[in-house]
């Protein structure tokens, strides 16, 4: 019978989220690419892309080499600047953050090169 009891006690001490398992609650996404432009000189990197990255989720950046990935991710932390469109990363835009809300906002983040490592 404690038991029981302890067991009701874990359920009523649980948020009201968790409480309701089969609602559906939508979350933002944590990053939020919208008609991205990039080019460098000449060379067209980016033309209009969009993308969501889902919170909660690992998401890997694959190609080829020479394909953008590493400038795509310099764009998601504000070391480059897009010619056109919008780039959010927590609901903020990246690129109109000043310095100090910029370093907060990097120092949550972290890129993994293919033969890197974090620390």
């Amino acid at each position: 019978m404690s038991r029981r009891r302890s067991k009701s006690r874990k359920k009523s001490a649980l948020s009201p989220p968790q409480v309701q398992a089969g609602a559906v609650r939508v979350q933002a996404p944590l990053v939020r690419i919208k008609d991205l432009h990039f080019s460098r000189g000449e060379r067209q990197i980016f033309s209009g892309i969009n993308i969501e990255i889902p919170r909660g989720k690992i998401t890997a950046i694959m190609g080829p080499s020479g394909t953008g990935k590493t400038t795509l991710l310099k764009l998601i932390g504000g070391q480059l600047q897009p010619d056109q469109g919008t780039v959010e990363v927590d609901g903020l835009d990246v690129h109109r953050l000043n310095t100090a809300e910029l370093y907060r906002l990097r120092m949550r983040m972290g890129m993994l090169f293919q033969s890197g490592a974090l620390l």
